[in-house]
């Protein structure tokens, strides 16, 4: 099962907002090159270094991480958002699919592959207390092969964060978009304290919605809006951190020093 939902890399000028999907069906998948030569990374780079803190010590978001037992959601490093990329390259969902806010994937590989460096650049430039978008990497059995994205207005008051996700076709249909959203509200209800977490999906994308339900979400209205040129409806979410169950295998590394940059 595949997570592909309110993730925007890019909005050509003038397009129409388009909602999006969680998890999809899909199969087929490129594996990624092998890694770089460790020996010639910077310290923060190489991956049998990431414990080391202390090279963005200003910036303690790179160090941030929650993993359960098969996979980890973590602050890319330039090597890890390069991977990223290369798996929005390979193809988040089928060609007469379009899970997205924006059409961001209807591009070519090497587009596709520039939006995604691009959001996160950006979600790091503009991060701050009053309206924030986290940008993690998925990561399974050492490979990134996704991302998970939670953004926040005001969070210090309102403590309600919404959610996006997707993985590579190739990660599909294997539970790891259940398994990625539990890992989110761990970071959401227990590290960030959160009241409440919202997502939206297609009506038309009952995968997704199966999830949701799985894990006690209660319907929150509709949004109708133009999708490639028809009406789409799209179903709201949201699950309050009553109705959710910690898991104790579920680890947040890393968290402290970031809360500031929460509002917390």
């Amino acid at each position: 099962m595949v997570c592909a939902a309110l993730f925007a890399p890019v909005r050509p000028k003038g397009s129409p907002l388009r909602l999006g999907r969680e998890e999809s069906e899909m199969d087929g998948h490129r594996r990624l090159p092998p890694a770089t030569d460790q020996s010639r990374l910077p310290p923060r780079l190489c991956p049998a270094n990431r414990e080391i803190e202390g090279s963005v010590r200003n910036w303690p978001l790179f160090d941030l991480s929650v993993a359960s037992p098969r996979l980890e959601l973590r602050h890319p490093s330039l090597a890890e958002l390069d991977q990223l990329a290369d798996v929005a390259a390979d193809g988040v969902h089928g060609e007469r699919e379009m899970p997205f806010i924006v059409p961001w994937s209807a591009a070519g590989p090497a587009r596709r592959a520039e939006s995604v460096i691009r959001e996160c650049f950006r979600s790091w430039a503009e991060f701050a207390v009053g309206r924030w978008t986290l940008s993690l990497v998925v990561v399974h059995e050492e490979q990134v092969i996704g991302l998970q994205t939670l953004k926040a207005v005001d969070f210090p008051v309102t403590r309600e964060i919404k959610t996006s996700t997707w993985l590579g076709r190739g990660f599909q249909g294997q539970g790891l978009g259940t398994e990625l959203r539990a890992v989110a509200h761990q970071l959401t209800f227990t590290g960030l304290r959160a009241e409440y977490m919202t997502t939206v999906a297609f009506a038309d994308n009952p995968a997704s919605i199966a999830v949701y339900e799985k894990f006690n979400y209660q319907q929150d209205g509709i949004n109708v809006v133009d999708r490639q040129g028809e009406a789409a409806v799209g179903r709201r979410f949201r699950l309050h951190r009553s109705c959710w169950t910690p898991r104790d295998d579920i680890k947040i590394h890393h968290l402290e020093r970031c809360l500031p940059l929460f509002g917390l």
